[in-house]
């Protein structure tokens, strides 16, 4: 039986009079593919948010691998192992797909301490380094398969391929956790097929996932686990086959 990974436990926050998030708690298994799904409102951002030191909680506790972590801090939160993407696509649209990429893997490689001479004088530990994020930063686009647009400005992908594009970036810190916020958004069913067998690739190699996605037969056929949100509680927990027979959640979610 795999290992808990993440574990988020009576998680509360408020907005002002608005109660966002009320006692929640979840958890993902080593390995696992763990979908949060939920009506509009129902607090699956603000979780995500909280989980990734976006947003300070008013209370709960947080662990991965076993060890507390408080998510306070973006940064700490990375280098504890969790790394996301955005509802809304987040790159520099500027800059080429790589150096999109790079960005990413600079935070967790040794060249910041190279320091400023480093940066200045071009020394051969800088050289190493830079070298060596750029071949890792080549095998993730080759992973996400826009090998082939590594030198194209940000701006300049298909939707798809800005979506590919930031998972990249995510995988370039070498999270034991991605965090997906509605990564199938806007895409057509090609391309949310070519998004299922990406994140199943990615699972195999032993990265556990954590999505928002409103598409219900997309993360029914993803995921092993579900939880599902209203109004900012938990109301239902189990297989996507347990979830769909859930009264509760037929009432909340789906429809009648």
């Amino acid at each position: 039986m795999d290992s808990t990974l993440l574990e988020v436990k009576n998680v509360n926050k408020k907005f002002g009079g608005l109660v966002a998030l009320d006692g929640v708690s979840i958890d993902v298994k080593s390995k696992g593919i763990v979908g949060l799904i939920g009506p509009n409102g129902a607090g699956k951002t603000t979780l995500f948010n909280v989980i990734t030191g976006f947003t300070l909680p008013d209370s709960g506790t947080f662990s991965l691998n076993n060890k507390s972590y408080f998510p306070g801090s973006i940064h700490k939160v990375n280098r504890a192992g969790i790394s996301r993407t955005f509802q809304n696509i987040r790159l520099f649209s500027k800059m080429s797909a790589l150096e999109n990429v790079m960005v990413g893997r600079h935070h967790i490689t040794k060249s910041i301490s190279t320091g400023v001479f480093g940066c200045l004088f071009k020394t051969k530990k800088f050289k190493k380094n830079e070298k060596e994020i750029r071949e890792k930063s080549l095998q993730l686009l080759e992973l996400v398969q826009i090998r082939d647009k590594a030198d194209f400005p940000a701006s300049n992908l298909s939707y798809g391929d800005q979506r590919r594009l930031e998972i990249a970036r995510a995988l370039a810190t070498e999270p034991k956790l991605l965090a997906l916020d509605e990564p199938a958004a806007g895409m057509n069913p090609k391309e949310k097929e070519d998004l299922k067998r990406l994140l199943l690739k990615l699972n195999s190699m032993s990265i556990s996932l954590l999505l928002i996605e409103h598409d219900v037969k997309l993360i029914m056929s993803l995921c092993k686990d579900l939880f599902v949100l209203d109004r900012g509680k938990i109301i239902s927990r189990g297989s996507p086959e347990s979830v769909q027979k859930d009264s509760g959640v037929i009432d909340a979610y789906l429809g009648k």
